[in-house]
């Protein structure tokens, strides 16, 4: 009767241990890191962003979570963004040229491109005297006034005015190449400081269009 019940209990034991074996769950997969995915490749030397996974936030987590890990040093003017930085904007903008003000410099805050216009005296032919004229001021302008800027060891954050938006721009960065970036904008205009800007990158949209 005792190996009868010491048979049983081998073969009840080797049976939990299967049951047990063949029952291990599996690591649980999260969906948002599944689908995470950079929106920067370089192609032949020059970047590409794929505006895609910008919209989609598929790298917003990553890049936030950066943020979080990161110290970030303020600069109070453009000379302390990184000429890779810069050459990065400048590859994705308009006319290959990311034009931007430094804070409290004249930048254009509408459609307008140029500056403002003055009356000045020009001589009429006509009237043979001078009268008063209003001519453009033959002044550019950036479309742009930076807000804030704050980088650490591989990543930065680029905010700035422009129209009726403040625009953020989250640069990640390896060996002075950009590997990621998102951007976003809000509305009113309040964000110059880091956790600011932290928090409205969690809740930014790009409805706005963005982009630079």
């Amino acid at each position: 009767m005792t190996k009868l019940i010491k048979i049983f209990s081998g073969i009840a034991l080797v049976g939990f241990m299967t049951f047990f074996a063949c029952n291990k769950s599996k690591p649980q997969i999260d969906e948002e890191v599944l689908h995470e995915k950079s929106s920067v490749t370089i192609v032949n030397g020059k970047y590409n962003v794929d505006s895609t996974v910008i919209y989609e936030n598929r790298n917003k987590k990553m890049l936030l979570d950066a943020l979080n890990r990161s110290y970030l040093a303020e600069k109070k003017d453009l000379s302390g963004i990184p000429t890779f930085i810069k050459s990065f904007l400048d590859s994705i903008s308009d006319g290959r040229k990311f034009e931007i003000a430094n804070p409290g410099e004249n930048w254009v805050t509408g459609i307008m491109e140029f500056g403002s216009h003055v009356l000045t005296k020009v001589y009429d032919p006509i009237k043979k005297d001078s009268v008063m004229l209003l001519v453009w001021d033959g002044k550019h302008y950036p479309n742009k006034q930076m807000a804030f800027f704050g980088i650490g060891k591989n990543i930065a954050i680029l905010s700035y005015y422009t129209g009726a938006w403040q625009q953020m721009n989250v640069i990640k960065f390896e060996d002075n190449k950009v590997v990621d970036f998102w951007y976003g904008g809000f509305n009113p205009l309040n964000g110059t400081n880091r956790a600011e800007l932290i928090k409205q990158i969690k809740l930014a949209g790009t409805s706005n269009g963005g982009g630079c």
